[in-house]
């Protein structure tokens, strides 16, 4: 009730509960219009999270179990999630990342794309992922820069009202920032 009109709520478990605690959880919630639970069962249960996504209570996505096509094959065979998380680092890269996207398309599912708290370069990479989803997108992770003490590269736009751009340049459209670089390089103590 306190949310603002248009504003969704996730809910993220991390893989931490049962499929019994998940189901009971997801009980009590399920009058509330929770967007999705991400990955309420440990990520090798591709079964219990099967079980909990039949149980229709509120939508389920996989996020620690994606992470590499034959898993993601095993969770559409059994269908396990609604919605495929998509980290590209863990994934194997963007081309990886795009291949994922592409099969939970083909099977009717959606995709976001969220970091792993990457570098500047990683959420470039990321970002130009999530500009191919389908549009409207479900809203991806991708605003993790600020959760760094610095980066190495410029040309990362902002984020603006929830919101990335792509980077404007060649490649990903980020730059190396070599006095950055050469800051950090000064900043660590090397024992020989």
């Amino acid at each position: 009730a306190a949310l603002p009109p248009g504003v969704a709520l996730r809910l993220d478990a991390n893989g931490g509960w049962s499929v019994a605690e998940a189901l009971a959880l997801l009980r009590s919630v399920a009058p509330l219009g929770i967007e999705l639970i991400e990955q309420p069962v440990a990520a090798a249960d591709l079964e219990g999270l099967a079980r909990v996504r039949a149980a229709g209570l509120v939508p389920v996505a996989a996020d620690e179990a994606v992470t590499d096509l034959e898993t993601v094959k095993r969770i559409v065979a059994l269908g396990a999630a609604d919605v495929l998380v998509v980290k590209p680092m863990l994934a194997g890269g963007p081309r990886a990342g795009r291949a994922i996207v592409e099969m939970a398309r083909a099977a009717g599912l959606c995709a976001l794309v969220t970091t792993t708290i990457d570098s500047g370069v990683g959420i470039a990479a990321a970002l130009h992922l999530a500009a191919t989803l389908p549009n409207p997108p479900l809203a991806c992770g991708l605003g993790t820069r600020s959760l760094l003490a610095g980066d190495l590269v410029t040309g990362l736009p902002p984020v603006v009202s929830g919101s990335l751009r792509l980077p404007s340049g060649f490649g990903l459209g980020i730059r190396l920032d070599h006095d950055a670089g050469e800051r950090w390089v000064a900043s660590v103590d090397v024992v020989h």
